[in-house]
């Protein structure tokens, strides 16, 4: 058995790093929506969807499709 702990080291402490770090991230993201908090940051400067998102122009039909489907929460 220390045979095999010993040559797979590396392994099962590249595997521990990241199991930590997506339960870091999973952490933050259930903190985040039970405090309210929205996915995107909020801040739609640096956004790439900044004029889509949140926009009501209702020019582009994969917008309108997805808002049908999944509605916007009133705050």
């Amino acid at each position: 058995m220390l045979m095999w702990f010993r040559a797979n080291l590396g392994n099962i402490l590249v595997l521990a790093v990241v199991i930590t770090a997506c339960a870091l991230a999973i952490r933050s993201l259930l903190r985040q929506r039970r405090q309210g908090g929205i996915s995107c940051g909020g801040s739609c400067g640096g956004c790439g969807m900044s004029g889509i998102c949140h926009s009501d122009s209702g020019q582009n039909p994969l917008v309108e499709a997805f808002r049908k489907d999944y509605p916007p929460k009133s705050h």
